[in-house]
């Protein structure tokens, strides 16, 4: 599939989060990634939906900058951003 959808339930709605998949193999650290970039978003006083979405937008920004190479699973680019290192979502 060309797609991912992610599912978040929060005890009374249901949403379907969905964005490309991205042709990579740079996965090592997805999940963690994730975690911590909402865990972010929640620490910035966002609400958890956009704290997930933003978390979302820059899991998928890491992927697309991470480096090529021949290895079997490789690292995600945190840094795509550059030199901030606050969480920058659609408001920012």
């Amino acid at each position: 599939s060309s797609e991912i959808i992610n599912i978040f339930y929060d005890g009374s709605d249901l949403q379907h989060i969905r964005h490309p998949v991205v042709q990579n193999r740079s996965i090592h650290g997805t999940g963690c990634t994730l975690s911590a970039a909402i865990a972010a978003g929640l620490a910035q006083s966002r609400p958890l939906p956009q704290a997930i979405e933003i978390a979302i937008e820059y899991l998928l920004g890491a992927l697309h900058a991470a480096p090529a190479d021949d290895s079997p699973i490789g690292l995600l680019w945190h840094h795509w951003r550059g030199s901030d290192a606050k969480l920058i979502g659609p408001d920012n």
